[in-house]
């Protein structure tokens, strides 16, 4: 179905499915499909023939190999002009998402790239690679027809061994998205995403760089409020961010921080550089850390000290004049935690986005440009990459997010584990491979104007004094007492907000006040106001179940079993028709009876 690149046309060499460590994790971002076809002559004699796969689940959505017979004259696409004794095309694609249950949810969409590979027992394998963003209307993705049958079937060439072909087949896929799938990222990742506001994912890609800097975040919670305003306390923003990702199971809200910061709605529409946000937060908390406890933190996280120096290259400058000479920078002290800005932007006349290739590594030792020293020695100058902020469109506009090893802590302590990368984008998250982290951010024509744009390295032996875990237990009391407070306050509300959809609230009105009223209506709108006592009812609520609510309140109660108006499980549901058919089997009715007397006596009244 589509057409192939010829750089992806290539012999390369082959193993088998290699072993992946998360491929029991139906939510992971990777998958390996293989498909053995036997009899592979007579599958290639019959029109149309089909052959599946078993499935895959990634993303939590299945995935399949499919393999058809097609007839020539069908096949678009064909890739060699040669003519093949055999009148079909070998057809090989990438199926996603074609169960009919799934069918059924609706408009979907999920971007998936794979290398579609057919084994060779004698050499090189075939391999071709596609993408494509599969979607409800367009299940399956690959070649109509793959590969010449003659080349396939030649026992000289080795694809096919006793008249069976291996199919087998590596993908991943990102999150897919659509009304009928709800991504937990608390549930699939451990860590949960940012909202946007409209344009605010440059800041919440950085902000969840600082937050999986523990040391950085250990800070924020042991800094001073202050006395200023709630809304303009940027140190108590800042607090309540880093709580909620820490705390809550749903995406944060980051309203209270561009708030703190003075923004109005339309400023949250506004991208900004995420380098000089950056800055600019870094430089305001570190302003209101002095003169505190916390003053050297963030200087003592990112500080480090490099000194310029000029070599004569040849002579002494001093006794030959001037002469070849070395300009250079040598760093004289290393900060725990490095950011590497890449230069990604330039002004030619207009500005323009640099997307070039820049690779990256995951280790990195500086020690070739540092001086080294008692104050810096070798071990200092060794790197483990954390962070890759990435920034995907043109100089005026695009979209940042961010890849994270969540797990470089544990991998530094224990060395049997691995690297767990995790992709940010705003309130999404989602597990990735280690080169959809690194590899696939280095840029270049490629690349779709996607590259890395902002690196953050930590240095090997600070490991465990900046990334240590912070239990739940070690949150200062007087941060945790503050956004409990303010989590039951919105609970409340929520409630509230959710009870005023499904509810109404309704007056009881008695004989007796009724009987001392003595204006011209029915009761005055005062008394119904301040003295008459409210009750709340479900909107949904029968007749017959209004009958028994009311007849407890203003007579007598019920012996029918109690039921919460508010509770939909099974058992509520079944004991409150029954309560209904208790009233309408023509039972004698103590609660129709009573509500019967008072409607006749105001009737009389």
């Amino acid at each position: 179905m589509c057409s192939p690149d010829p750089e992806d046309m290539v012999l390369m060499p082959t193993h088998d499915i290699p072993a992946y460590d998360d491929c029991n994790d139906p939510y992971g971002p990777e998958g390996h499909l293989s498909l053995d076809i036997d009899c592979f002559s007579a599958f290639m004699n019959r029109p149309d023939n089909r052959m599946m796969s078993k499935p895959v689940i990634v993303r939590g959505i299945p995935w399949r190999i499919l393999a058809i017979c097609r007839s020539q004259q069908g096949g678009r696409h064909t890739i060699s002009s040669r003519v093949s004794r055999n009148n079909y095309n070998f057809g090989f694609f990438l199926q996603c998402n074609n169960d009919e249950l799934l069918q059924k949810r609706g408009i979907w969409r999920c971007y998936g790239q794979a290398t579609l590979e057919v084994l060779n027992t004698k050499g090189a394998s075939i391999q071709k690679k596609i993408h494509h963003s599969f979607h409800n209307s367009e299940v399956d993705w690959g070649f109509s027809n793959y590969d010449q049958y003659d080349t396939l079937t030649n026992p000289k060439d080795g694809y096919v061994v006793n008249d069976t072909i291996k199919l087998r087949c590596r993908f991943t896929a990102d999150v897919p998205s659509g009304a009928g799938y709800l991504w937990d990222s608390k549930r699939h990742t451990g860590c949960i995403g940012l909202r946007n506001q409209g344009a605010t994912c440059y800041m919440n890609s950085i902000l969840q760089s600082f937050y999986f800097t523990t040391g950085f975040r250990r800070a924020v919670y042991n800094m001073e409020v202050g006395t200023e305003p709630s809304e303009s306390n940027i140190v108590l923003a800042m607090q309540r961010v880093f709580y909620e990702l820490q705390m809550s199971s749903e995406a944060v809200e980051t309203n209270s921080l561009t708030r703190a910061f003075g923004w109005d709605k339309l400023d949250a529409f506004n991208q900004h550089d995420v380098q000089e946000f950056c800055r600019v937060l870094l430089d305001n908390l570190e302003t209101k850390m002095k003169g505190t406890s916390e003053e050297k933190s963030i200087p003592n996280l990112f500080r480090g000290n490099m000194k310029s120096y000029i070599k004569c290259l040849d002579y002494d400058a001093g006794d030959h004049g001037l002469q070849r000479a070395e300009k250079g920078v040598k760093f004289v002290e290393l900060p725990p935690v490095l950011h590497v800005q890449l230069m990604r932007f330039q002004y030619c006349g207009v500005e323009q986005k640099i997307n070039e290739r820049f690779s990256f590594p995951e280790k990195m030792n500086l020690a070739e440009c540092c001086e080294l020293g008692p104050m810096l020695t070798e071990e200092d100058c060794v790197y483990s990459l954390h962070a890759v902020l990435v920034h995907s469109g043109e100089f005026h506009g695009g979209h940042y997010v961010t890849f994270i090893n969540v797990n470089l802590h544990e991998s530094a302590v224990d060395p049997t584990a691995t690297a767990k990368w995790c992709k940010f984008d705003d309130d999404v998250v989602s597990r990735t491979t280690t080169d959809d982290a690194i590899v696939s951010n280095f840029g270049g024509e490629k690349a779709m104007n996607t590259s890395a744009y902002m690196l953050v390295y930590v240095r090997d032996n600070a490991i465990d004094q900046v990334l240590a875990p912070i239990p739940d237990t070690q949150i200062p009391q007087s941060v945790s007492r503050t956004f409990e407070l303010e989590r039951m306050t919105r609970n409340r509300e929520k409630k509230k907000m959710e009870e005023e959809q499904l509810c109404m609230t309704v007056a009881l009105v008695t004989p007796d006040i009724v009987a001392t009223n003595h204006t011209y209506d029915l009761v005055e709108q005062t008394i119904i106001n301040e003295v008459i006592p409210h009750e709340t009812v479900w909107k949904h609520m029968m007749t017959a179940e209004l009958y028994l609510f009311v007849n407890d309140k203003l007579f007598q109660k019920s012996d029918l079993p109690k039921v919460d108006m508010f509770d939909n499980d099974e058992h509520a549901t079944d004991l409150r028709y029954r309560n209904v058919r208790y009233v309408h089997d023509g039972e004698e009715s103590e609660a129709a009876e009573s509500i019967e007397t008072y409607r006749v006596h105001r009737m009389q009244w």
